[in-house]
């Protein structure tokens, strides 16, 4: 069973009903007279005997009971013992009274995003809770409380697993490799059953017993731990390229013994350098007995023992030895090391690093567009920072503590301690702008962002009259864009010079800053200061090292904006139109978005609104072939958007086919790869289209239709 490494978590009490409490020894027999000698029954024993759950009465269990929202949410937050008292003056849902039972809780999953509400502005306390809404409650307290994993890829392991909504997905695979959530006898997930107590008792159970492991509530004296056979030990290390060179930024002290919960003040670590070395020079990889095991199947390596440690008392001299079962080499998690990237160590000399930072900084931009986000955010006043991108910008390789978004987002939280700040991630995998732009409106500007960043120069590739107007009318319309918010662009990519140079060009011609990783990192690699592995292990992505220098540029360029801001003067801070000549020409520059907030079709069928669809929200779904969709509009163009996920975040499973009739014509198959090209003529006309899943026995959902 997958054990989870993390700082000592205290067991808290945990109380589903009001009964009255019933105590009992370890040897006595449980008094439910309806828990069975079943799969449940050392679940409900262990949740009982431990004062975790208690019976509807002093016989009852109610072991298939059904366990409600409010009754979720109380016990999240008993267990993370955060103090909770009024909390309740958050909650702003409709059905939620602040002087009820579980006001507070339901205070405390706002506040820590624990917890969503419904469009209605309703929590829906009483609600039975689903086994995927419990997934997702899980995942995102192991989230709060930086139980990470690393970035395993997410694979269909339920048969039924289709039939997850996506919104859930991962939270159940996380949940599943945590091994606190599992299938039923026949491998099916149940998605939308009700989560029922006996289900409930068990997952506690596990998540108990998997991540409070005992070994790390007496490490305190870890030295009479000798040898510690059949120990499991995860640890995670920052840097991992760089643990056993010379350039180490942190010890291994420094790194492993906090967590572990001892001082380096009065301990110190040794590792067998010889067999870590082998791991980390890896990317992404766990020690299993003797084999290296690459969890992002890029190669395999061979090792010829168990790692040993060695950890010594330096006042007493008392050591311990203890050999791993398993080692895990994983991204940091939680608040040990590297998560301020303003504190980043490139563990290189500094002249080289100095002249990095310099190259990387191409240009500030216009103060006057930035000052609108410092004033608000300085006041305390609350704002919206928006990223897209491609896979870089929705994390990959960076894990979900050290890609660059995240490191952004923690440094701005830090500079502007009272803004409350909302982020949102439009990276979609092996996209670009000519993509972006079509997503724009959906993906970012309904989310109304003060400050916007954008890296799409890697998956752009050379120039053309697509992505060179898709970068251009982003700009363009953002910056023209009611809030008017302040862009930054990020240049990642080291074989695309000439597509970086391009959006060097229109950032000059638009007044925006834009930080050049790529001009930066090639000047490193000439100086043999780095190696590929990195910046770009795959030719592409970075790795943690390339996640903290790309938000560490982004944060000087940041800083210097607010100097020039702080000495502008009110002439300096106006914001000026945009130019009416563009640089590139104009394809999709006026583009318009319907969807399911802002389109009611003639005819939909059996095509129901859905709002799961990744990235995108909302969207209209369907699986029958007959059904009819009817959709109007007036233009030249028009794309179709299908809603399914591209990259690793979900499965693929749906289908990318629809059948399209177009002004009363035959039926035409269109594959709607993220989207297809339905209309593109020279002059505007209205036009009615009718549109039909294609594939039998399939699922096709429609994330938006795009015109002009």
């Amino acid at each position: 069973m997958k054990r989870i490494r993390f700082v000592i978590v205290s067991v808290i009490l945990i109380v589903l009903t009001s009964v009255t409490f019933i105590t009992a020894s370890a040897a006595d027999g449980l008094p439910f007279t309806d828990v069975k000698n079943d799969w449940y029954y050392s679940s409900v024993e262990y949740v009982w005997q431990h004062g975790i759950m208690r019976g509807l009465s002093d016989t009852l269990f109610s072991p298939f009971g059904k366990t409600t929202r409010a009754e979720i949410v109380t016990i999240l937050s008993r267990l993370s013992g955060d103090d909770i008292e009024g909390l309740s003056v958050s909650v702003s849902f409709k059905d939620v009274k602040p002087d009820g039972w579980y006001g507070d809780a339901v205070g405390w999953g706002m506040t820590n995003k624990i917890v969503n509400g419904y469009e209605d502005n309703t929590f829906r306390p009483n609600s039975p809770v689903t086994r995927q809404e419990l997934a997702a409650l899980i995942a995102r307290y192991m989230d709060l409380k930086n139980q990470a994993f690393p970035d395993n890829p997410l694979i269909s392991s339920f048969k039924d697993g289709n039939k997850i909504a996506k919104w859930a997905y991962e939270a159940c695979e996380t949940v599943r490799l945590a091994g606190i959530i599992g299938g039923d006898e026949k491998g099916n997930f149940n998605p939308t059953a009700n989560a029922t107590r006996a289900e409930i008792a068990t997952m506690i159970m596990r998540y108990m017993e998997n991540v409070t492991d005992p070994m790390f509530d007496k490490l305190e004296h870890l030295y009479d731990l000798t040898e510690g056979e059949g120990r499991r030990v995860d640890i995670n290390l920052l840097l991992r390229e760089r643990i056993t060179g010379s350039g180490t930024p942190f010890s291994l002290s420094e790194q492993i013994l906090p967590q572990l919960g001892l001082s380096t003040d009065t301990y110190e670590i040794e590792i067998d350098k010889n067999h870590l070395e082998n791991i980390i020079l890896e990317t992404d990889c766990n020690m299993l007995g003797d084999n290296i095991i690459n969890v992002n199947w890029e190669q395999k390596a061979e090792n010829q023992g168990v790692t040993r440690i060695r950890i010594r008392n330096k006042t007493s001299g008392e050591e311990t030895a203890f050999k791993t079962i398993i080692f895990n080499v994983k991204r940091t998690s939680g608040p040990l090391v590297g998560l301020d990237p303003e504190e980043f160590d490139p563990a290189i000399s500094t002249e080289v690093y100095d002249e990095m930072k310099r190259i990387a900084q191409y240009s500030l931009g216009d103060p006057a567009r930035y000052a609108a986000f410092i004033e608000k955010a300085e006041k305390g006043e609350p704002v919206t920072v928006a990223y897209i991108g491609g896979s870089i910008t929705r994390g990959a390789s960076g894990g979900p503590y050290h890609n660059w978004t995240r490191l952004m987002q923690n440094w701005l939280e830090k500079t502007f301690p009272k803004s409350e700040m909302t982020f949102v991630n439009a990276g979609i995998d092996g996209t670009g702008s000519f993509y972006g732009n079509m997503r724009l409106e959906s993906n970012v500007l309904d989310h109304e962002p003060d400050l916007f960043f954008i890296e799409f120069a890697l998956n752009d590739g050379s120039p053309n009259d697509n992505n060179m107007d898709g970068f251009e009318s982003m700009i363009r319309r953002v910056l023209s864009s009611e809030k008017k918010p302040a862009i930054m662009v990020l240049l990642v990519g080291f074989s695309q010079d000439s597509m970086c140079n391009y959006m060097k060009s229109v950032s000059d011609y638009y007044g925006i800053s834009v930080a050049d990783y790529c001009a930066a990192a090639k000047y490193a690699l000439q100086k043999g200061e780095i190696y590929s592995g990195e910046i770009a292990y795959d030719g592409s992505h970075p790795r943690e090292w390339g996640h903290n220098f790309m938000a560490q540029t982004l944060l000087l360029n940041f800083k210097a904006i607010m100097e020039k801001v702080k000495t502008a003067s009110p002439e300096e801070l106006v914001i000026k139109d945009i130019p009416e000549e563009r640089i590139s020409a104009a394809i999709n520059e006026d583009l318009i978005s319907d969807r399911p907030s802002t389109y009611t079709p003639e005819s939909s069928g059996q095509w129901e609104v859905v709002n799961d669809v990744y990235k995108f929200g909302s969207g209209w779904r369907c699986d029958d072939t007959t059904s009819e969709f009817v959709y109007e509009f007036t233009g030249k163009t028009l794309y179709v958007m299908t809603g399914h996920s591209d990259g690793p975040d979900f499965p693929e499973i749906e289908s990318d086919n629809v059948l399209i009739s177009i002004d009363g014509g035959e039926f035409t198959l269109f594959n709607c790869d993220r989207y297809a090209t339905v209309i593109n003529e020279e002059t505007s006309a209205h036009h009615r289209l009718v549109i039909k899943a294609a594939d039998e026995g399939s699922t096709v959902t429609i994330a938006e239709f795009v015109h002009h």
